[in-house]
């Protein structure tokens, strides 16, 4: 009975889990399994063959930016993985706008306030009419220490 049926997401794991008990680096098996755990909304378990992805090929960013869905979605949040996966994302295209968006709210997220501000800095800079500009615009200003001076005299009161 433990059999899983034919066409189940059950099976295809094990047909593609088959595979890499003979070639542990087939990408293709790979992608297959963290399609079908997507389908069946195990993040954590997509995510797993998406970091064995990404290390495969470092090159292609497309695995950083799902797998930074996947960390910063509302189940999972692990922004400092986030952020991992979209330094490797934006190294490889320093022009992806929403990559850089998505690195700001990552990395203020994880705490991050420096970080945030210099990601969303670059997006302004790529994207300075984009969809969130005011938003980030807004967001960089409330960021920002704050210190008010009067003419020469910083008063304070006591």
């Amino acid at each position: 009975r433990g059999r899983a049926s034919a066409g189940t997401p059950e099976a295809a794991i094990a047909s593609y889990e088959a595979i890499l008990a003979t070639d542990p680096d087939n990408q293709d098996a790979l992608l297959g399994i963290a399609n079908e755990y997507r389908k069946e909304g195990n993040l954590t378990r997509e995510a797993e063959y998406l970091e064995r992805l990404a290390v495969l090929q470092p090159g292609k960013g497309e695995f950083d930016l799902r797998l930074a869905s996947i960390y910063m979605n509302q189940e999972v949040q692990n922004y400092s993985a986030a952020v991992k996966a979209l330094l490797r994302a934006t190294a490889l295209d320093p022009n992806n706008a929403d990559a850089f968006l998505q690195l700001g709210i990552a990395e203020r997220s994880a705490g991050n306030s420096n970080g945030a501000i210099l990601a969303w800095s670059r997006y302004l800079t790529l994207a300075p009419d984009g969809e969130m500009a005011q938003t980030v615009w807004e967001a960089i200003e409330q960021m920002k220490p704050t210190t008010t001076t009067t003419g020469d005299v910083t008063t304070s009161t006591t």
